[in-house]
């Protein structure tokens, strides 16, 4: 009986967060510490509301070639209904249509 109590006792030590165990190495009370947390990832172009494009995957040397089929887009910037600034390039990785009219 002595024999399942203690096999019982060390089931129960086992279960718990860390082994059942905050004792460090030295033989002391391991202090409580929190990870900490991951930095947020830096968004690309003016802030708004819109959906950014992270920083590291826009490539740096990013630049327009012309108004031609298969030609990268000259980055320009717009402001929106809601008066925010909004980027072109900030939507890289992202289909695009522009839609630009005129009433005369």
């Amino acid at each position: 009986m002595r024999i399942a109590s203690i096999f019982s006792l060390a089931l129960l030590t086992a279960c718990l967060p860390g082994g059942g165990s905050d004792i460090g190495s030295d033989g002391e009370n391991a202090p409580d510490v929190e990870p900490e947390p991951d930095p947020e990832p830096e968004e690309y172009g003016p802030e708004n509301s819109w959906w950014h494009a992270l920083a590291e995957d826009v490539p740096g040397d990013l630049e327009g070639t012309g108004f031609r089929e298969g030609d990268i887009a000259y980055n320009f910037t717009a402001v929106d209904q809601y008066g925010d600034e909004v980027e072109l390039y900030q939507f890289h990785g992202q289909v695009i249509v522009l839609d630009m009219f005129a009433e005369w």
